[in-house]
């Protein structure tokens, strides 16, 4: 297991598993999907921010219509 994890055999696994592309697919799948949990708090804070801008940026420009 310890083989496995280590960083510098990780490409040498990709190019052994291309005799069997479906399990190059799962692996390449599992990196990504351990990237995505520890990449989704940060894209749900700044998808957060970003909604939150647009609709205070909405509520201001309404806010501005109604005081003209």
């Amino acid at each position: 297991m310890y083989i496995r994890r280590a960083p510098h055999l990780r490409l040498r696994s990709i190019f052994r598993l291309k005799s069997a592309p479906h399990l190059r697919l799962l692996y390449i799948m599992r990196l990504v999907s351990l990237k995505a949990i520890w990449l989704a708090p940060w894209v749900a804070s700044r998808l957060r921010h970003a909604f939150l801008n647009q609709a205070f940026k909405f509520w201001n420009s309404i806010r501005i219509f109604a005081t003209l």
